[in-house]
């Protein structure tokens, strides 16, 4: 047993004198903080601010001489005013066209699988905006429409990803080309935080997914779909919608 191991055992179990007031120092340094009372409270609120604008503005001069040029030439169409607060993680080969106002918020991934197309395609439509930590996956086509929200975390793949046969898998052999279908998202739709779009799904225009929704079939044009498997809940101007969803069923 090394030195460093052994003062960690006299910490955690002091038999000695010494022993316990080591403990009782190390436990002060480490809980040790100033409590912002009275003037210190003005002092330290001003220091937050100031931390935080200069935090924000190294981030957005980043975003413009760094990663937005990066992310751009990598893409191969790009419309005007691009939003992008960090760099996309991207993995493999494929090709990003995005329309005009298009949003990204934080960290997204995207991974680009070429084995079933010549060329996967990721289009993002005018006006959209993609939540922090969405990831897309692609071995032949996704395609987002127009005016489209997508909160945290939302998940869009076309592809199974790894053989279903357990022994396929276990050989490291690909997957077959009918694990690719194209994935297709609609003008005006949101997807709430979480939500995992499968291959070969269609959502029409202007519906709402609900948070945490696994969408595994196609979803019609204005109506609320929730649960896994989605399913349809309400549909918009119906005077006697099937369910009533939960307010945080919808939460973005």
């Amino acid at each position: 047993m090394n030195l460093v191991q052994r003062m960690k055992d006299r910490l955690r179990n002091p038999q000695t004198a010494s022993a316990r007031f080591l403990r009782a120092a190390v436990l002060f340094v480490y809980n040790f903080s100033v409590r912002p009372v009275g003037p210190l409270k003005w002092l330290y609120l001003g220091l937050y601010y100031v931390g935080h604008a200069g935090a924000e503005v190294w981030r957005r001069v980043l975003a413009g001489i760094l990663w937005k040029p990066m992310f751009m030439a990598r893409c191969r169409r790009v419309g005007r005013r691009l939003q992008l607060e960090q760099l996309p993680y991207i993995i493999g080969a494929g090709a990003i066209e995005l329309g005009d106002d298009v949003r990204i918020s934080g960290k997204i991934g995207i991974t680009f699988n070429d084995r079933f197309a010549e060329t996967p395609l990721l289009v993002v439509g005018d006006n959209t905006f993609i939540g922090i930590g969405s990831s897309f996956s692609l071995a032949c086509r996704i395609t987002i429409g127009r005016n489209c929200l997508l909160s945290s975390d939302v998940s869009i793949r076309d592809n199974d990803g790894h053989p279903l046969d357990p022994e396929r898998r276990a050989r490291g052999q690909a997957i077959s080309a009918e694990s690719a279908r194209p994935v297709t998202i609609g003008d005006n739709v949101w997807l709430g935080r979480g939500c995992r779009v499968l291959k070969g799904v269609t959502i029409g225009n202007n519906s709402v997914v609900g948070i945490g929704s696994v969408v595994n079939k196609d979803v019609p044009a204005n109506c609320v779909a929730a649960g896994n498997p989605a399913k349809v809940i309400r549909e918009f101007g119906s005077d006697a919608p099937t369910a009533r969803p939960a307010a945080d069923a919808l939460e973005a």
